[in-house]
């Protein structure tokens, strides 16, 4: 087993994690694989705080690993190290059988990832040597010196800096007591004197409603525009699937959960699906979700495509999205055809057939020699109305947001991430 004990002098509680991976490497590779993983989180922090670098809480491994590639103070071995368990870590989402040469190989890294460490931190002359050590890790807007973040100084630190604005206020209330003492001193000196005569001003009226339109009869009206109002189908009641193999908002796995993303973009809002290859007998093998709608929608909106968290190749076989109105399976209302990982649909808008009180949506996949794709309706949302409008309806949790331009992207797109994961089996 690997030696960590060089880290205990530094970092016991690093070297304890440490140790630990290596116990369970041979016992249990999957638990051994989420404990090296947990190492490289906390050396990312500690190398962070080696080098000045200040964070906020909530910022994820890849986003670390960003920030100290950017320092250029990290070799590009010691990162493909870091990059390399957490890959394993993704991969076990997605096996069912634990691979125990490849929890030896990230022990191998996690090793050498100490070793850098170590090594740095002494051209440093850090940290302190402190048992009960932690890498720091602020709360959001507490600005630390030098551009990072802490927790706040006690009560005086804090007084002292508002000392300025205090004597700012008590100013204030003076000029304010002598203007009210001022005026009455005059009001009193006038009383002996004709009661001075107060102008009467009669505001102007205001038009504050749009006036009714009254048209004789045959006379042509223009209708008005109806508002969009949509809801996302993520917050409706959801039938079918029966292998567990779709998702609501985010893919949700035992190392975390991961957000939809297609491209560039990441959604808060939408479906995801594939069928596991296991239970593709043949060919190929489908299955079907039927979305109850709880009120009268015309259309359907979505963007279509191979989420990009996963790593695909030619042998991940090819999906088809099609989408039915109630039982109807003879006419659909959209049919991507069947496509490999690298096919993108987005801003797909499809119309309901009216009346209908269900949407089927059929996902059928042909497996390759690697797996199947795990496949993301971004942003699938049930539309009403025949305008742009604002308004979501009613009883609906979704913000408020134009249907043509949803707020289940977060934002302006983000960059594609740069460590990604390996495909479903």
């Amino acid at each position: 087993m690997t030696d960590f004990n060089f880290l205990r002098i530094k970092w016991p509680k690093l070297a304890a994690i440490a140790a630990d991976a290596g116990r369970l490497v041979e016992v249990s590779p999957a638990d051994a694989i989420s404990a090296m993983q947990n190492f490289c989180d906390w050396a990312a922090d500690i190398a962070l705080d080696m080098y000045d670098i200040g964070r906020q809480n909530g910022i994820t491994q890849q986003e670390k690993l960003e920030t100290l590639k950017a320092t250029g103070h990290v070799p590009t071995d010691v990162l493909g190290r870091f990059q390399n368990v957490m890959l394993a870590g993704e991969r076990r989402l997605y096996r069912q059988n634990e691979d125990v040469e490849e929890a030896r190989v990230c022990l191998e890294d996690v090793y050498e990832i100490g070793r850098w460490l170590n090594k740095e931190a002494d051209h440093a002359g850090w940290p302190p040597r402190d048992e009960f050590y932690r890498p720091i890790i602020a709360p959001l807007g507490m600005q630390a010196d030098g551009g990072g973040f802490t927790s706040g100084g006690g009560f005086s630190e804090k007084a002292k800096g508002l000392q300025p604005y205090i004597f700012m206020g008590i100013g204030a209330l003076v000029v304010i007591a002598l203007a009210v003492l001022g005026i009455v001193l005059v009001l009193k000196g006038s009383s002996n004197g004709p009661s001075p005569t107060v102008p009467v001003i009669t505001p102007t009226p205001t038009v504050s409603a749009t006036p009714m339109l009254i048209t004789e009869p045959g006379t042509d009206v223009t209708p008005s525009t109806v508002p969009e109002t949509f809801k996302y189908a993520d917050e409706l009641t959801i039938n079918g699937g029966n292998q567990n193999t779709f998702y609501k908002k985010l893919w949700k796995f035992k190392s975390g959960d991961i957000k939809f993303t297609i491209g560039d973009k990441r959604y808060e809002n939408g479906i995801g699906m594939y069928i596991a290859k296991s239970y593709i007998t043949k060919t190929q093998g489908t299955m079907e979700l039927k979305c109850k709608l709880d009120a009268t929608y015309n259309k359907v909106m979505f963007d279509l495509g191979a989420d990009a968290n996963l790593q695909y190749e030619a042998g991940h076989g090819k999906y088809r999205i099609q989408m039915y109105c109630d039982s109807d399976r003879t006419t659909a209302i959209y049919d991507s055809n069947l496509n490999d990982y690298t096919f993108t649909d987005l801003g797909v808008t499809a119309n309901l057939v009216s009346g209908a009180e269900t949407l089927v949506i059929k996902l059928t996949e042909q497996k390759g020699t690697k797996g199947t794709i795990n496949v993301v309706l971004g942003d699938l949302r049930l539309v009403n109305g025949s305008g742009t409008g604002t308004e979501a309806p009613t009883g609906s949790s979704s913000s408020s947001a134009s249907a043509t331009a949803p707020s289940g992207a977060t934002g302006s797109p983000s960059s594609s991430p740069s460590f990604t994961a390996t495909a479903s089996d």
